[in-house]
């Protein structure tokens, strides 16, 4: 199937249903899935796993019953996806990211959230809280620890106090320690359950999935993508 992510959630079941691989075709401006199988992007290449690829179980996370390959959020990413619109993502394509994100930092404002998943409860002050199924995604950040067939999922909370602290968690996605920064609480589990105070916009990779009180959730292995040999 050609697409990009968005695309590729809308085939998801569908390819469970005929218990048959997806081989994708990477034409979507951020690919963060075909990115994370390490797919070849050229068109012929692409083509060329029908036959020579081998099949490969991932996991699939949901937000409110909403599949997702990457990651859903809440908060300055869910302003981010509607500033990047089809046509700044064809005019600019990767660089889209940035451009959105700069743009959307003027929705950026402290969000009280409460966290529960097995074990825990935790209520965080948070300008971004995203809940990630892969180790990479938002097109740049990653995290190595983490992995799209680990059968969990990892909750990012960002808090930003100062405003230089911004500058601290762009530096940690460049130098690849974003789960790593002072600014970052970050929790594995298989599922987590989230609540606010008001209502809040749920994103899964970029596509609207619903509002606040949420539930995260990951079917382990659920679907199988043809990778290169």
């Amino acid at each position: 199937m050609g697409g990009g992510d968005g695309t590729l959630i809308a085939a998801i079941d569908g390819v469970r249903r005929a218990g048959v691989p997806l081989a994708i075709l990477p034409l979507g401006t951020i690919n963060d899935l075909a990115r994370t199988l390490a797919l070849p992007f050229g068109t012929v290449a692409a083509c060329a796993l029908v036959d020579d690829g081998r099949p490969r179980a991932i996991d699939v996370g949901r937000a409110n019953g909403v599949w997702f390959f990457n990651e859903a959020s809440i908060g300055m990413s869910t302003h981010v996806a509607r500033e990047q619109t089809g046509r700044l993502k064809g005019r600019l394509g990767m660089l889209a990211i940035p451009v959105a994100t700069l743009r959307a930092l003027r929705f950026m404002r402290p969000y009280h959230l409460t966290v529960k998943w097995e074990g825990g409860e935790r209520t965080f002050r948070t300008v971004q809280l995203t809940v990630a199924n892969s180790y990479r995604f938002g097109g740049y950040v990653e995290n190595p620890d983490a992995a799209i067939d680990d059968g969990a999922l990892d909750l990012y909370s960002i808090d930003i106090r100062r405003p230089w602290d911004v500058f601290e968690v762009v530096s940690a996605v460049v130098r690849k320690r974003f789960p790593s920064s002072r600014n970052v609480t970050t929790i594995r589990s298989q599922s987590f359950t989230v609540t606010g105070r008001h209502p809040h916009h749920v994103s899964a990779d970029g596509e609207d999935a619903g509002m606040t009180p949420v539930e995260f959730n990951v079917v382990p292995h659920a679907l199988e993508v043809l990778v290169p040999a």
